[in-house]
């Protein structure tokens, strides 16, 4: 007995289907790592203090209303002053965030810096990031390159009024998350989209973005029912965040942005398109 295939199906994982489009998907995103995730391994100076404590490790507390705080009781060393945290393990580091103190004091707080990234803490190399920052209490945040490394050095080069401490409330660190799903609490989707070809060996670029092809749940799964026996699609997966940035399109095995097949009728399943899709 013959079979119809009367629709298109994009899938993961269900090389069973009739008409089949295996999609592997990779989505890559920055993602904070916890402060219970880093332990602090040293520091310049720190006021240990009774009446002003300001240890390092109040600069990953989760606390905004602790501080490190330099020395500055019993002697106020210069600067340069650094601290150096250890992320538990090598990660691909995208940006790096410093808060100020927040207790409406700002005497500390940096105006200079340096950001490093290290594999050993031996070997730090040039900084990923330097520059300045306004002297306020707001949340600095600098983007950096992609930088393998486990350990992450905040360098205080200079602070407002003149000061020789140094002060920070938290320091955060992202880094590139890898997940072959789209989690629902990342609040992104995958869109499908499709376009008529002129025939399965002629392309044509998906530009029209399926109706309820937003795809949210895993695995990742979509069937087009609208197709016509006969005709030839063009079909293509994009990743878009929560932010609604998309990504570039999925590429087939062979290099090809879209995956293209003629819907026909057939008794035994066709051998399904593997259409990856990755962010750079």
């Amino acid at each position: 007995m013959r079979q119809l295939l009367a629709g298109v199906m994009l899938s993961l994982g269900l090389v069973s289907v009739l008409h089949a489009a295996q999609i592997t998907v990779q989505w890559d995103y920055p993602w904070t790592l916890p402060s219970s995730a880093m332990h602090v391994v040293g520091v310049d100076s720190e006021e240990t203090g009774a009446g002003e404590p300001g240890q390092g490790t109040r600069a990953i507390d989760g606390q905004v209303t602790t501080f490190w705080h330099t020395q500055w009781v019993a002697a106020q060393p210069p600067h340069p002053h650094w601290i150096i945290l250890d992320l538990g393990q090598i990660l691909p580091v995208v940006a790096l965030s410093q808060l100020p103190r927040q207790d409406n004091q700002l005497n500390g707080s940096i105006t200079q810096y340096a950001w490093s990234v290290s594999l050993d803490q031996a070997t730090w190399g040039a900084p990923v990031a330097e520059g300045t920052w306004p002297y306020d209490a707001t949340r600095k945040t600098t983007t950096i390159p992609t930088t393998s490394g486990r350990y992450v050095r905040l360098q205080a080069l200079a602070t407002g009024a003149g000061k020789p401490f140094t002060s920070v409330a938290e320091i955060g660190v992202q880094y590139l998350l890898t997940e072959h799903t789209m989690p629902p609490s990342q609040g992104g989707f995958f869109q499908v989209y499709r376009c008529d070809a002129p025939s399965a060996t002629q392309s044509c670029t998906p530009a029209t973005a399926l109706p309820g092809a937003k795809i949210t749940a895993w695995p990742l799964r979509y069937t087009d029912s609208t197709v016509v026996v006969g005709h030839s699609y063009c079909y293509t997966v994009f990743a878009v965040d929560k932010e609604g940035q998309q990504s570039p399109p999925g590429e087939t095995a062979n290099g090809q942005e879209q995956a293209c097949r003629t819907v026909q009728e057939s008794t035994t399943p066709p051998a399904p398109i593997n259409l990856s899709l990755t962010e750079e």
